[in-house]
């Protein structure tokens, strides 16, 4: 019988190989600017359940859709979409004078997925019964262990992963609101005066006690 998808012993729940890691997107910054045919497939995919009724279609089959189209389409139909990438360039430098990478340095952490809170947990033991183990020997246990682990020692991790990640998106969502205040507050260009506190300052108070609550 094959293995349950995400459950040990299935691909999708063994650990990622070395060098496989993705680097880390900004939280703040503005999202890139879109051009023509991107915009284009934006619109094909506000179509297509209109279209398929909400039968699943394929990112392969979807991808090779929008790609004939796209070449079907007259230079006055792409010239909507032409308009659409320049208004998106607009939006992406406004976006962007106010974001200030400073600003990336207080970003919530990443929580950890379930697989490496497993490690975090069994990592300790195992160096203890096996302290001459290479790093790749030491991988290669914990993978073994992880794929041996019964169903309910795998939902404790699953469900531990969930919780964190559920506090992530609520901690990414406090903290996208305080440096919007933060970066408006700056673009007023407000000046410090005795007695009269800027909205900055305020904003950094709530700053403070932010981090206070986070360290609870």
């Amino acid at each position: 019988m094959a293995a349950k998808k995400g459950f040990p012993g299935s691909r999708q729940a063994q650990p990622r190989r070395p060098g496989g890691r993705r680097s880390r997107r900004s939280i703040l910054k503005p999202k890139g600017e879109m051009n023509p045919y991107a915009c284009f497939v934006r619109t094909c995919r506000e179509e297509l359940p209109k279209s398929r009724r909400g039968t699943e279609v394929s990112f392969v089959d979807f991808s090779k859709h929008c790609a004939r189209r796209w070449k079907a389409l007259s230079p006055r139909e792409k010239a909507r979409f032409q308009a659409l990438a320049r208004a998106d360039g607009r939006r992406f430098a406004r976006e962007m004078r106010s974001y200030d990478p400073s600003m990336e340095t207080k970003a919530p952490k990443k929580p950890m997925s379930s697989f490496l809170l497993f490690c975090q947990e069994y990592r300790p033991q195992l160096r203890a019964q096996h302290p001459n183990l290479s790093p790749m020997q030491e991988s290669h246990r914990l993978g073994a262990i992880w794929r041996g682990l019964s169903k309910k020692e795998y939902q404790h991790f699953v469900d531990s992963a969930a919780r964190l990640r559920e506090k992530y998106v609520k901690d990414v969502d406090k903290y996208k609101k305080r440096a919007q205040k933060i970066a408006y507050a700056r673009s007023l260009g407000r000046e410090r005066v005795a007695g009269n506190r800027s909205r900055e300052e305020e904003v950094e108070e709530e700053d403070s006690d932010y981090e206070e609550s986070m360290d609870d």
